[in-house]
């Protein structure tokens, strides 16, 4: 029986067990040979791939934040849009509910919509029937800037969807 000194084989199993002090890598970690092509850089990829990523020399970050932002504003509904609005809300939902959506204060629309929430099991049938007037309101409460009120309705909008499907309707073109 000789014993053989020297160096192990590629594929001995020594030189598959991780080093002291080495990470392991596993097969798929390791790069496969690419085409030619995909291996060859043009000199402008490679000179732009030695710039920064970002260029912050010339940047002055206090500098833009002394200019007037400029805030993006969907257009203001119109008067008559939003007194039509509010005379389908008055007219079909009820009163008390009619008198949160309404109001000038977030906090009644929040209440509103908590009602809306709560009672959509049972009344999906019948959002349907109004759902042109609430899809409106929900874009008024898009184009204020409370984030409150704005969150509400977007906890609201999926569970609306949802209930919509279970009874198989799909949004008229209008809606849509």
């Amino acid at each position: 029986s000789s014993t053989r000194v020297g160096k192990a084989g590629i594929n001995a199993p020594a030189d598959r067990l991780p080093k002291h002090g080495t990470k392991s890598i596993s097969s798929r970690a390791i790069p496969t040979r690419s085409s030619r092509a995909d291996s060859i850089m043009s000199v402008n990829d490679i000179a732009m791939q030695s710039q920064p990523l970002l260029s912050i020399k010339d940047s002055s970050k206090e500098d833009r934040e002394r200019f007037v932002v400029r805030r993006y504003k969907f257009e203001e509904p119109r008067l008559e849009q939003i007194q039509d609005l509010e005379g389908g809300i008055a007219k079909y939902f009820r009163e008390d509910l009619s008198r949160r959506l309404l109001s000038t204060d977030f906090k009644k629309h929040v209440d509103g919509i908590e009602m809306l929430h709560k009672a959509l099991p049972s009344i999906a049938k019948d959002v349907i029937e109004v759902m042109d007037i609430l899809l409106r309101w929900f874009v008024l409460r898009f184009c204020e800037s409370n984030t409150t009120c704005l969150s509400k309705v977007l906890e609201f909008l999926p569970e609306l969807v949802e209930a919509l499907k279970s009874e198989g309707y799909f949004l008229t073109e209008a809606e849509a």
